[in-house]
């Protein structure tokens, strides 16, 4: 059902903002923000490389690692040819400095990253847009196939493509991980399609785009709890989250060193968080295109996130924030449904954010206070693996959705 809308409504709307194309911006509804194309093996040349990232594990646990990087050819990324080899050789190239930096403990970091991996890593990050860093691009939307190609595209059926060290736990953590982003692709169509729906001032639709978000985001949250079928907390936080650290943590900040020196590019140190979920474009992308805006200093950190972000990602999220309004047309349009609608997104959203705090809580807050952990990386704590405080953080980006909420409940604008 179309309806009529006087001038000042429609301004309020953004009707004359374009909706954004996902395939403009490497994003699709079968795949979410998950890129399809990536190779799973580097070329020849690259195998120094290649030999050293599918052997952490043991290099760390033997204590050899550092010596092998530290042996290790400077290569020319150049030689890099496809896309997928660019984006495969940032997850080979982080992995090994996350390692070469952690594996002795947070007393033993170096200051230095060595030249021969600091330059082509830095080079390959800037041919991607992305920060030399781990981040959710490498370890999550680049590292993941299928095991068989012909079959389903199902998490049975995926692998990632280059390991990290905490074994078979860690494949799960980064492949749940992979599968919350592939069920946000539905979502993400239901965002567009709501958009277009305000555009053409089609109720209807709206609503049908609408229930399409809201099934999303209950898969979403479904796969988001799998995490515990095949992932061990004391596994995740004793053997992973350490080696996920950034070079703004604590660990840093105590030897009053302002990051890490990337040898080779610049005598400065340069200070970037670790890898982390606030990294993926998923629910910043639900944020823009529902009109959910956080406090002040979630924002900040929120934007801090969004430089580890592929570019045409973040063009996404500023693309629907700019679109027209879902937030607006759910007051606006006078129909119960379409608003009904839109606080059953708000609602999804609010359960998904506090099903990941459940995790958060269960994974690291709860381990944290065990007296059996591995000391060798204690100072992490109750921050997260990207450098913040995590449950606060994550716990006021919740109450941004359950205030907006609220004030749609009770019939006042949003501002």
């Amino acid at each position: 059902m179309e309806m009529e809308m006087c001038k000042e409504d429609a301004a309020l709307l953004n009707l004359q903002n374009a909706v954004p194309r996902l395939e403009d911006y490497d994003a699709s509804q079968k795949l979410g923000f998950l890129y399809e194309n990536v190779t799973n093996k580097l070329p020849e040349y690259f195998d120094p490389w290649w030999n050293i990232a599918t052997s952490l594990q043991e290099l760390v646990d033997d204590g050899t690692l550092r010596d092998k990087v530290d042996m290790m050819p400077c290569l020319d990324c150049r030689r890099l040819e496809s896309e997928g080899e660019w984006q495969v050789a940032h997850v080979v190239l982080g992995y090994i400095t996350q390692c070469y930096v952690w594996a002795e403990g947070e007393t033993r970091i170096p200051q230095c990253l060595p030249k021969n991996i600091a330059v082509p890593y830095w080079a390959v990050s800037e041919h991607l847009g992305i920060n030399a860093s781990l981040c959710q691009a490498s370890s999550v939307l680049y590292n993941w196939e299928l095991i068989d190609s012909s079959g389903p595209l199902i998490i049975e059926n995926m692998k990632v493509i280059v390991p990290f060290v905490g074994g078979q736990d860690s494949a799960w953590f980064f492949l749940v991980s992979a599968l919350v982003e592939m069920e946000f692709g539905r979502g993400l169509a239901g965002l567009v399609k709501a958009q277009q729906a305000v555009k053409d001032l089609n109720t209807d639709e709206y609503i049908v785009a609408l229930a399409e978000v809201k099934e999303s985001l209950r898969k979403m949250r479904k796969a988001l709890l799998r995490m515990r079928e095949r992932c061990q907390p004391r596994v995740f936080y004793n053997m992973l989250r350490p080696f996920l650290a950034g070079w703004n943590s604590k660990a840093f900040k105590d030897k009053g060193w302002k990051g890490l020196i990337y040898e080779g590019v610049s005598p400065e140190p340069v200070s970037c968080g670790g890898g982390s979920a606030a990294q993926s474009s998923t629910f910043p992308c639900l944020d823009a295109a529902l009109g959910l805006k956080h406090q002040s200093h979630d924002e900040t950190q929120c934007a801090k996130f969004a430089r580890d972000m592929p570019p045409l990602h973040r063009d996404l999220i500023k693309a629907l924030a700019t679109g027209p309004s879902i937030r607006h047309f759910a007051t606006i349009c006078n129909n119960s449904r379409a608003l009904q609608a839109y606080k059953d997104c708000l609602t999804a959203v609010i359960e998904f954010r506090s099903a990941h705090i459940q995790i958060v809580t269960e994974y690291i807050i709860v381990m944290s206070h065990r007296k059996d952990n591995d000391e060798k990386h204690s100072k992490q704590a109750a921050y997260g693996t990207g450098g913040t405080g995590i449950m606060k953080f994550l716990k006021g980006l919740r109450s941004t959705v359950k205030t907006a909420f609220h004030l749609v409940d009770e019939g006042t604008e949003i501002n």
